[in-house]
């Protein structure tokens, strides 16, 4: 009985020992996220996604060799996926924009167009409003919306928390379903080749 609770309390312990370690390790790795999530690929999401989980394991002291995946290292972290961070980062900061003042430079440089020059052959380079736009659409929030939403400081606050939380849960479930059907696949081939 006291080894259990002992387990428990040491669990317990462990647990919010590696809650304040994750919000250190969010703290150090903090300023270089924001300022890359303002020109942000999908080369370096992907790059910034394995170090975040490579720093999430490293607290937590899971070792590949656990063969633990990176949602239960997620949920046991309390944390959510690079991803969504940045995403929250980038709408948190579209908002301050829209806000803002007509004569001030962030605000003119988002909504500006260039007045001459020439596109390239192979296509136009994205602009960083491009991007905004395919991500609210990718988070279920109308692009049309970016004009008067922001203005209201809580309301765009819960839209975006609420519309990235449920972004956070259907990545979660399709990386689980498809986690599931490469499982079951590789299970059901080992079943037919024994036989």
């Amino acid at each position: 009985m006291y080894a259990l609770l002992g387990r428990t309390a040491c669990s317990q312990y462990r647990c919010g020992l590696l809650l304040q370690m994750s919000h250190v390790a969010w703290s150090l790795s903090l300023p270089v996220c924001v300022c890359v999530c303002v020109c942000v690929t999908v080369c370096w999401g992907h790059k910034l996604d394995e170090f975040h989980m490579r720093c999430l394991r490293r607290i937590a002291s899971i070792k590949w060799q656990d063969r633990v995946h990176n949602t239960e290292v997620l949920h046991l972290c309390g944390t959510t996926d690079i991803e969504a961070f940045l995403l929250q980062v980038q709408f948190r900061w579209v908002g301050h924009v829209v806000r803002m003042q007509d004569n001030r430079i962030p605000k003119q440089i988002l909504y500006g167009q260039l007045s001459f020059g020439k596109r390239p052959q192979c296509g136009p380079f994205r602009r960083y409003k491009d991007t905004v736009r395919d991500n609210l659409k990718m988070c279920g929030i109308l692009p049309q919306s970016l004009v008067s939403a922001p203005l209201d400081r809580g309301q765009w606050r819960s839209t975006y928390r609420t519309a990235i939380a449920a972004f956070e849960e259907a990545r979660v479930a399709s990386v689980q379903r498809k986690w599931a059907a490469r499982k079951h696949q590789i299970v059901s081939s080992t079943n037919t080749a024994c036989v």
